[in-house]
């Protein structure tokens, strides 16, 4: 062991230290009383150390010294623990080749030159004492190869590693390609090919998809992929089944293996809610699986299409524009009701009375005007105050605001209604509007803020001053005669579980026609249509608490994540910084309990060993149980990790190429001990000690200084 003292300023230490021995050497050449030399000795001895080491901690001294340490090579073992390592194939049952290749005489071999340090792994790793340990239960429902390489890389970072050998099929799930640790390490790596590299017989439903807008009484559409492997031909019969009730069979032939093929089926939903819907499949002779023959997904059917009135004070070209938008959804179903000069309809045929009873949602443009029917206003009224129905009001240049006043208070502005001349205005959205989801443009490379400013004027003769509480001012406008204001252009208000908006402007067709003119696609005002209607028909959230899940439908073996908001702080003042949820499966019942990440909410992850139908409620003693509502979601029999189970011959081979190492068969493990090469390695560490404020040196030089002191007593010294 070599040590070496590093001092600040060496030359002034040195320097300051002989000055010191000199000073000490004079003070003690003459003495009263005189004392024989050997006590001169010894008080010069005790002084000069005790300044040696006082200079040191002045001149922040360090103290370096080495250690070497012979480290053994070491060779990581690691076993893929995934449930595709249980299966059997063409090559024989795979757990008993891993029993038989953990146990070969090799690794006896190999203990002489090395140390072997064992681990398995699925999603996560496991280090294991002996090799006894590493044959285990193989209920991993993934595989992460690049996880386990670099954790034994970390594991022996201080040790000298050697090579990693790695029983697996090569089915990765999770992590990325293996490949890329070869590169980012100098580690080589020798796979041992656990499995046969030929198609197993399976047939799969790997995805149903569906529109996620369907509706009551119309056709719900599902699109079913199905994967075969090792089959010839095959005619089979598909089921579709909802909430546990045959719907419909086809029959499909499937050509010979490896295919893919997509199949339809529909059926119309009679009522609105979420339905399980399932697909099946049966089993065919000689079928590796059977689990992945049926799958399970949880499907929202919403009210027949939301029935959207207009009325209209009297003919524009703004309905046109309006009204095309609307008919190009699926989601509204639009009723015009134009005025004429007369006070009537142009459409004479619709029952109005019956027609504003089944409206969903309110348009009214331009209306109403000076000779408006006012016992349809009052029906419109009576409409919105009874069931609460959303109301857009767009002005137009001959609405009559005393009349709209009986309207008012369903309205984000309310009277008196200043009028102006006719100006023209250009739209800027406000601090609230460039995040509002009613302003958003879809122009992914634009900036929504400047979308709308480029649009070309519009024309208002009104400035709304008067506005209810929590109105919200989305866009304004500020030129013309009011260049100093800034006239509300779009308004937005959200009381008491009813919505209402209003746009002051009219002639905003220019904001679509007149675009493309420039060739600007950017459809700003088709979507502002748009995301009005929507954002007015979502409902205000009411319940205090809202339980939901990251997804309704899981393959086996996924993590459920789980979220709890709080919206209402205030009516929960007993709650304790917990949720407990009650889990819901079959017969069974568990409690999870839930802890906040942020204010007002709670979130759990957590991994079901069941397939099936869950549901989670609240369970917590000191919360009201009557307002909280429910999560539903299911958790399919089909476990992803045996989606490919085949022997990934070149995945390993590109994995052991790229790091240096070998591929190795099973047969042949006796390569291992010519192929892996090590050498006991020796290392040198340094360590530092900065024994300028070590204690111990501060209480050597009090000792030291004390002693001098006391012996210079004892003598009599001055």
């Amino acid at each position: 062991m070599h040590y070496s003292l590093f001092i600040q300023h060496i030359e002034i230490f040195i320097i300051t230290l002989i000055i010191s021995i000199i000073f000490t050497l004079f003070v003690y050449r003459k003495t009263v009383p005189a004392v024989p030399l050997y006590s001169k000795l010894i008080l010069a001895f005790l002084r000069g150390i005790a300044f040696f080491l006082l200079f040191i901690v002045l001149f922040q001294g360090q103290l370096y010294y080495n250690t070497k340490k012979q480290l053994e090579p070491v060779i990581g073992i690691a076993i893929d623990n995934s449930k595709s390592m249980s299966i059997k194939d063409a090559s024989g049952d795979r757990v008993s080749l891993l029993e038989k290749a953990a146990n070969d005489p090799v690794f006896d071999q190999l203990l002489n030159k090395f140390k072997l340090k064992y681990y398995t792994f699925s999603g996560d790793v496991q280090p294991v004492k002996e090799n006894k340990e590493i044959i285990q239960d193989f209920t991993g429902d993934v595989t992460n190869i690049s996880k386990a390489l670099n954790y034994i890389n970390q594991d022996q970072e201080n040790n000298n590693l050697s090579a990693i050998v790695i029983y697996t099929d090569g089915n990765y799930n999770q992590g990325g390609s293996p490949a890329r640790f070869a590169t980012e390490s100098s580690i080589p790596v020798y796979p041992v090919g656990i499995g046969s590299a030929n198609p197993i017989r399976d047939i799969s439903i790997d995805y149903v998809q569906t529109n996620p807008f369907t509706y009551v009484n119309e056709p719900a559409e599902f699109i079913i992929t199905i994967r075969t492997t090792g089959f010839s031909n095959l005619v089979v019969p598909v089921s579709l089944y909802i909430d546990g009730k045959s719907q419909q069979t086809q029959t499909l032939t499937i050509p010979s293996s490896p295919s893919e093929v997509n199949l339809e089926m529909n059926y119309t939903p009679e009522k609105e809610g979420q339905h399980k819907v399932t697909v099946s499949i049966p089993q065919q002779s000689d079928e590796f699986l059977s689990q992945n023959n049926t799958y399970t997904i949880y499907h929202e059917v919403l009210k027949a299409k939301q029935n959207v009135t207009l009325v209209a004070g009297g003919p524009a070209t703004d309905i046109s524009f309006i009204n095309r938008y609307i008919q190009n959804t699926d989601r509204y179903q639009i009723t015009k009701l134009v005025q004429k000069k007369d006070g009537s309809f142009y459409k004479t045929e619709i029952d109005v009375p019956t027609l504003l009873q089944e409206t969903d949602l309110f348009i009214l443009f331009n209306y109403p005007v000076t000779n408006s029917n006012k016992s349809i206003i009052n029906q419109i009224s009576e409409r919105l105050k009874a069931d609460k129905k959303p109301i857009f009001f767009i002005s137009g240049p001959n609405t009559d605001f005393n009349q709209l006043s009986s309207l008012q208070e369903f309205l984000p502005f309310k009277s008196p209604v200043n009028k102006t001349k006719f100006t023209q205005i250009s739209p800027t959205l406000t601090a609230n509007g460039k995040s509002h989801p009613i302003m958003l443009s879809t122009n992914a490379s634009g900036d929504n803020y400047y979308n709308w400013q480029k649009l070309p004027p519009a024309f208002t003769d009104v400035y709304i001053t008067n506005m209810w509480p929590g109105t919200q001012v989305l866009a304004q406008a500020g030129t013309g005669a009011l260049e100093q204001q800034a006239l509300p252009l779009v308004l937005v208000r959200n009381e008491n579980n009813h919505k209402s908006e209003a746009l002051l402007a009219y002639d905003t067709w220019r904001w679509d026609l007149m675009m493309r003119g420039v060739e600007n696609d950017d459809k700003v005002y088709e979507n502002f249509i748009l995301n009005s209607l929507q954002w007015l028909e979502v409902k205000k959230e009411t319940d205090w608490l809202k339980i939901s899940t990251d997804k309704k439908n899981y393959n086996f073996g996924d993590p459920v994540h789980i979220h709890v908001s709080i919206n209402n702080p205030d009516a929960i003042s007993n709650y304790k910084n917990e949720i407990t949820l009650q889990l819901d499966h079959e017969n069974e019942t568990e409690y999870l309990q839930l802890d906040p990440n942020k204010e007002n909410q709670f979130t759990k992850t957590i991994y079901l060993d069941e397939s099936g139908d869950y549901q989670l409620n609240l369970e917590t003693p000191s919360l009201p149980k009557d307002k909280h509502n429910t999560a539903l979601f299911s958790m399919g029999n089909y476990n992803s990790e045996l989606a490919n189970t085949r022997l990934q011959v070149s995945v390993l081979k590109e994995l052991a190429a790229k790091s240096g190492g070998k591929f190795i068969h099973p047969d042949s493990l006796n390569l291992l001990f010519s192929e892996i090469d090590g050498q006991t390695r020796e290392i040198t560490n340094t360590f530092q000690v900065d024994v300028w404020n070590h204690k111990i040196i501060l209480i050597t030089i009090i000792t030291l200084l004390s002693l001098e002191w006391f012996l210079r007593k004892k003598f009599g010294m001055l």
